[in-house]
């Protein structure tokens, strides 16, 4: 017998020519499918579904061919082989299964299909249906179910246990109100995953290291996922995880690296047929605009999201943008309104939630709360922040037996806001995580009657974050603090703190933050001041005082490293860029001749100018309004000393 050819592209080439029947062939296609990344496993298969003459053989090819043809990120091609094989009896679940895996990245449905799978699968096929159930339960779960049908799951588990197990442990323990256990189960995962190579297991080890408050480590496992995922040719695959490396980054306050993995995952999703996860991506630029104060920005993506005016209960993305308008009616002085956004994350109309998004919430709902306390007439409230509804010398807050209740008599539901800090309290105590042991003792020295109770919990969060490096949380502490400061008369204090937080929020690019803490400042009795943003790559911010008689100082946030990432967005009539997050802190790329003294986001605008793109194309690429492109560019004119861009060019090397 003639040997046949071993490499993939000759056995292709081969099955392509041959006609009728061939089951020696087959077999070699399926053998060759098993070793091969996704685009060539897919056609092996189709290949071997037809010259194979067994029919139980041809229907797993097409079945298997259907799964490659999604992972490579064609998903229409996915549901016509699907369609093909549909009618077997003994391949009906499986089939289900993968329609609804196709179905919820598309649309965000099939959660149904996908608990109902996981009750009928084999262990292993079960566990991979539920975990993505666990990607929709995550945006209007129904946790109950969920718990119902992981427990049923996990009975059937023996001998050592996996990543998956691990997580979908993890997930039902958080879901059943016991985040001790949750987080033992989820910090197993990110171990676990260690030294896997497999993106979805690295994927799944990512989201357990986000639920356990291990932000830096779930963005190292997230990045690690996509790089192989791009090496092994699962294009489908990609989108996910970056949406993980968002999340993490968000959660690990590395806020340009979320920004960078949000905007090519945003790209990625959309190419490969997936708008429902191109939503979530979008959900996530919309609240790292709010951070930042850039109201366009945020409405923009919160468009771009499909959420703005969705009926439908509180999806992921729709949940994100609920977060991300009510950041901006926080910094925009209406703490009701955030309140009432917030609501709408903590609990749905038909008592289901967004568990991750509600812990991650909390804090800004305290502040929310506080911030209404603050403006209740009180004649050194903080500037804009006024409610003029509300009674003179009300108080929202109580504190009684250890717990926090709020006022019903506001409209607000009381047992809603104290479950929803409780939850967050020991969730955060459960993770033993610095950035979120600052944001817990945060939120109680603004729930705190006693001024120096608030004080002793203001500096105690400040020595969390002093552990934790993240600079926008320790600058919201800081400027939190500062308020409380001068509230209670103590304007040399207050002083401190605020200059800290005016440099640190310049620095970060949130120039709204900045303006209130500057705000705060000269209601303190401070000289005006002038905050010089950190140049790209630089730890340092360096202020000085306009006026006569006031020291210069240096703030020094510490950013912390991280592995990096390669973002080219492919879009039409733009030039290609390159990204490096991983660098933490405010800047996402080393600092290169010509960018000194411009923030990470203007630095990347600009060396797109100098590489030709035009504002429209650079707010298609980077998902911003041009009216922000705008505003960036203006500014890095005026700190680069330029007028033109093409001035701008010859000062800034493209790269």
């Amino acid at each position: 017998m003639q040997k046949r050819p071993r490499t993939p592209r000759a056995l292709l080439r081969l099955a392509y020519a041959a006609s009728g029947s061939d089951d020696g062939l087959a077999a070699d296609l399926l053998e060759l499918a098993d070793r091969t990344p996704p685009p060539l496993a897919a056609a092996a298969l189709r290949h071997a579904a037809r010259l194979t003459t067994d029919a139980t053989v041809r229907a797993d090819a097409l079945l298997a061919a259907a799964r490659q043809v999604w992972l490579a990120g064609r998903p229409a091609e996915a549901g016509k082989l699907l369609r093909r094989v549909a009618h077997e009896p003994r391949l009906r679940v499986r089939v289900r299964g993968l329609a609804a895996e196709i179905a919820v990245h598309a649309d965000g449905s099939a959660v149904d299909d996908l608990l109902s799978a996981a009750g009928q699968l084999p262990r292993e096929s079960a566990l991979d249906a539920l975990l993505l159930a666990t990607e929709v339960v995550h945006r209007a779960g129904d946790h109950e179910r969920y718990v119902e049908v992981a427990r049923h799951v996990l009975d059937r588990r023996s001998g050592p246990g996996s990543t998956s197990e691990d997580l979908v442990a993890g997930l039902t323990a958080l879901y059943a109100d016991d985040p001790r256990t949750g987080i033992a189960h989820l910090h197993a995962a990110t171990t676990r995953a260690g030294v896997s190579d497999r993106p979805d297991e690295l994927i799944r080890a990512a989201t357990a290291g986000v639920l356990a408050g291990a932000g830096d480590s779930a963005y190292a496992l997230a990045t690690r996922g996509v790089r192989l995922a791009r090496l092994n040719g699962e294009t489908a695959t990609v989108p996910r995880a970056l949406e993980a490396a968002a999340f993490a980054g968000l959660a690990g306050g590395r806020y340009p690296d979320a920004e960078l993995a949000a905007v090519e995952g945003a790209d990625e999703a959309l190419r490969t047929g997936q708008p429902a996860l191109a939503e979530v991506h979008f959900g996530i630029l919309a609240v790292l605009a709010a951070l930042r104060g850039d109201r366009a920005t945020t409405l923009h993506r919160v468009h771009r999201a499909g959420a703005a005016d969705s009926s439908t209960g509180p999806g992921q993305a729709r949940a994100l943008c609920e977060w991300a308008l009510g950041l901006l009616d926080l910094i925009e002085g209406r703490p009701a309104a955030t309140v009432a956004r917030l609501a709408r994350i903590l609990v749905t109309p038909s008592g289901r939630g967004n568990a991750v998004l509600q812990v991650a919430a909390t804090p800004h709902l305290i502040e929310a709360l506080a911030a209404a306390e603050v403006s209740l007439g009180e004649p050194t409230a903080a500037p804009g922040r006024r409610n003029p509804g509300a009674a003179e010398g009300h108080r929202l807050l109580d504190a009684t037996e250890g717990r926090w209740h709020l006022d019903a008599t506001e409209g607000l539901d009381a047992p809603v806001v104290s479950q929803a800090f409780d939850q967050f309290e020991r969730w955060a105590s459960a993770t033993g995580r610095a950035p979120w042991l600052a944001l817990r003792a945060r939120s109680r020295a603004l729930l705190a009657a006693d001024p120096d109770d608030a004080a002793d919990l203001f500096r105690e969060a400040l020595r969390e974050h002093d552990r934790g490096d993240t600079d926008f949380a320790r600058a919201h502490t800081e400027l939190l603090y500062g308020r409380h400061l001068r509230r209670h008369r103590q304007p040399g204090a207050a002083r401190a703190h605020l200059h800290a937080a005016a440099a640190a929020f310049t620095a970060l690019g949130a120039g709204p933050w900045a303006a209130e803490a500057t705000q705060h400042l000269r209601a303190a009795g401070a000289p005006a001041m002038t905050y010089q943003p950190r140049s790209a790559g630089s730890p340092a911010v360096m202020y000085q005082p306009l006026a006569a008689g006031g020291p210069a100082m240096t703030h020094q946030p510490q950013a912390p490293a991280g592995p990096a990432m390669t973002h080219q967005p492919q879009t039409s009539g733009g030039p290609a860029m390159t990204h490096q997050p991983g660098s933490g802190g405010a800047s996402a790329s080393p600092e290169q001749p010509g960018t000194t003294g411009l923030t990470a986001q203007q630095d990347r605008i600009a060396r797109m100018v100098a590489a030709g793109a035009t504002n429209r194309e650079i707010a298609q690429q980077l998902y911003l309004s041009p009216r922000t492109v705008d505003h960036h560019l203006r500014n890095v004119y005026a700190r680069l000393g330029v007028r033109s861009r093409t001035e701008l060019a010859r000062r800034i090397p493209p790269g």
